[in-house]
């Protein structure tokens, strides 16, 4: 079993989402989201499995100029597998390409492969 989609979750030990011009921004969640958040965790979770570093992001306000460029962004759209399926996990990415283009979504797409 899985869970895809716009959670817009941050852990509670990593709630800096960037710094910018000596400002650091935050993400905003409370213990509830972040315990309920943990439990699903507990289980499996795909991107990270494959991808380690942090930089890696789904989504940039638009009211915020030049986030995208600047790479400056949260990444609140997830792929949550069970501790199962996440064994099957071989690759996940963010396709930034769609965020580029001409009129965009504020977010871009998120993806995971499975072995079956």
């Amino acid at each position: 079993k899985g869970i895809i989609g716009d959670m817009a979750y941050v852990s509670e030990d990593n709630l800096k989402i960037c710094e910018e011009n000596g400002v650091t921004l935050f993400a905003k969640t409370n213990s509830a989201e972040a315990a309920a958040a943990a439990s699903a965790l507990d289980e499996g979770f795909s991107f990270r499995l494959h991808v380690k570093e942090g930089g890696h992001y789904t989504f940039w306000d638009y009211r915020r100029p030049k986030l995208f460029e600047r790479n400056l962004g949260w990444r609140v759209d997830h792929i949550w597998a069970t501790g199962p399926m996440a064994a099957r996990s071989r690759r996940a990415w963010i396709d930034t390409k769609p965020r580029g283009d001409v009129k965009p979504s504020d977010h871009t797409f998120i993806a995971a492969e499975f072995a079956w």
